[in-house]
Parts: C-alpha cells; sequence; structure tokens
C-alpha cells in the first residue's frame, strides 16, 4: 500500500507554519508506514492511505477517466 505523508514547515514568505504533502511511503502496515518515518524522515507524519490519483487535463480540470487506483477494487 501507499502511505500518504505530510510535515510541517515556516513559509518563507508570510513566515507562519504551513502543512506541506510529504512523499508516498509504501508499507504493508499504517504501522509500517509511521516506523519507516521515523527511521528515515522524522519530520513526516502519516496521515492517510493513498486509494487514487487523478491527472489533469492540459487545462488543469482533473481528468477522472485516466484516474490510477491504487485501492485493489477495480
Amino acid at each position: 500500500m501507499l502511505f500518504v505523508t505530510e510535515f510541517q514547515a515556516v513559509n518563507e514568505y508570510t513566515g507562519e507554519i504551513e502543512t506541506y504533502e510529504g512523499q508516498f511511503v509504501e508499507a504493508l502496515t499504517w504501522e509500517d508506514a509511521v516506523s519507516q518515518c521515523r527511521k528515515y524522515a522524522p519530520y513526516l507524519e502519516v496521515v492517510g492511505i493513498l486509494e487514487a490519483e487523478v491527472p489533469c487535463d492540459d487545462d488543469y480540470n482533473p481528468d477522472f477517466d485516466n484516474e490510477i487506483r491504487y485501492d485493489n477494487s477495480n
């Protein structure tokens, strides 16, 4: 499974702390994903399971016809 992560950092323009998307983590379980983050990237927090990615067309609109599913239910 692929897990979604996030991290917090200071926005250099506003000085505010903001939340940003982190890298995807491939792991068998949630606990394994958290363990990998703690070991290799302790600034990342696991926040969910990636179920699908929806690409954009040339006008930056969602292109649901070319959606990539990861949940194995299709």
